[in-house]
């Protein structure tokens, strides 16, 4: 049993060395040699902006603590807990 574990890490090991030395390499050489990418910009088309959405009427914007009641009206399984909150 133990000469199976000795040939499996026998086997594995040379490609981990070999992977954990790529990655080094690739984090603590070429990286940071590499130009950082220029913010990009909005997306526009020939005829100006992309449009978005309208709010829904009586939402709220992201961020704030209070989670809907959705309890009362009876949408909401008890014991479930919402998705927003």
């Amino acid at each position: 049993m133990l000469r199976w574990l000795a040939v499996a890490f026998g086997a594995v090991l040379p490609f981990a060395a070999v992977t954990a030395l790529i990655v080094l390499l690739w984090l603590k050489v070429l990286r940071p040699r590499m130009p950082r990418r220029p913010a990009t910009a909005p997306a526009t088309t020939a005829l100006g902006p992309l449009p978005t959405a309208r709010q829904a009427p009586g939402a709220r914007t992201r961020g704030t603590s209070a989670a809907p009641n959705r309890a009362a009206s009876g949408t909401e399984m008890p014991g479930a807990r919402s998705v927003f909150a």
